[in-house]
């Protein structure tokens, strides 16, 4: 699928975690939790301050941290409802679902 066969949406979504509300159950601070998803310290505080985004590898980490839990117990989507500009199969669902199926792929190599 080309850029321009994506769905157009008139407002913004964001990708947002629970990682940060579920991580004291299991590790006693941000370091042993980054260490363990295999990501920097400050990337781990840039996502909890909001300055950086989700990006995949923070997807597959999370994976690898919370192994008994479902992506969709970590992640959701934020954000106003989606009017979709282009109609078709495409949907911002689908597409989201798409990026976290593919993280999961690439965990599971």
């Amino acid at each position: 699928m080309k850029p321009e066969d994506y769905p157009r949406a008139t407002s913004q979504l964001k990708l947002n975690t629970r990682v940060f509300a579920l991580y004291k159950e299991k590790y006693p601070n941000l370091v042993e939790l980054a260490q363990t998803m295999g990501i920097s310290t400050g990337q781990i505080y840039r996502v909890k301050q909001g300055k950086r985004g989700i990006n995949q590898k923070f997807i597959i980490g999370a994976a690898k941290a919370f192994p008994g839990y479902n992506l969709d117990d970590l992640f959701y989507i934020e954000g106003q409802p989606v009017k979709i500009l282009r109609s078709g199969p495409s949907s911002v669902n689908m597409l989201s679902k798409n990026i976290l199926t593919n993280s999961m792929k690439t965990l599971s190599l």
